[in-house]
């Protein structure tokens, strides 16, 4: 065995970890890319799904999958995120998803359900454009382009808290027939929240 270079060992310093790579599939073109890219994370890959439906968003994350691992550099974790919107399908989508491994970052009826729990917490059921009304009563000027992350930075604690706390309500209730308002992008927003920590 060779002797070992002290100074050159302590030069190079600890080896680094290889970033964490993700890929995320998002249904909607504007809202969900814009506010994930803001996170700023090395190895994300983030990309609207053409189509526009569950079904679709699981189909293309799942063939992105593929590709990436025949082409020997499988991604550590595939995501998909899409809105219930009252849409046919939605749960055999979040099945199929299971079924490829893929995560679910999914808000019902619509994203911006994540962005109120930034602002209040609420049960009350809301079709698509309540929650955005009801949006437009904490940001002013909202709308599906809105770059809205720095804006809401700051209270991202409680929707985290927010978040998980409506899915236990749901549990609790089992009369209801819908988990109208919920979401679990807390879950992938916590795991972006990890990367940057790394």
């Amino acid at each position: 065995m060779e002797p070992v270079d002290a100074y050159k060992a302590r030069r190079r310093g600890p080896r680094r970890q290889p970033h964490k790579v993700l890929y995320i599939a998002c249904e909607g073109g504007v809202t969900e890319p814009r506010y994930l890219r803001s996170f700023e994370r090395p190895g994300v890959n983030i990309k609207p799904a053409a189509g526009g439906d569950p079904a679709t968003v699981v189909a293309a994350a799942s063939k992105a999958a593929k590709k990436a691992k025949d082409d020997r550099a499988p991604f550590d974790e595939v995501w998909v995120v899409f809105d219930d919107d009252q849409r046919p399908g939605v749960a055999d989508a979040i099945t199929a998803a299971d079924k490829a491994k893929l995560k679910v970052a999914y808000s019902n009826p619509c994203f911006e359900i994540w962005y109120l729990q930034h602002c209040r917490y609420s049960m009350e059921w809301q079709r698509t454009d309540e929650a955005i009304a009801e949006l437009r009563k904490y940001i002013p000027r909202y709308d599906k382009d809105s770059d809205v992350y720095n804006l809401l930075l700051p209270k991202q604690a409680d929707a985290l808290a927010n978040a998980p706390r409506l899915r236990e309500e749901h549990r609790a209730n089992r009369k209801k027939t819908t988990d109208n308002p919920s979401t679990t992008v807390d879950i992938l927003v916590k795991r972006l929240n990890d990367l940057k920590r790394r």
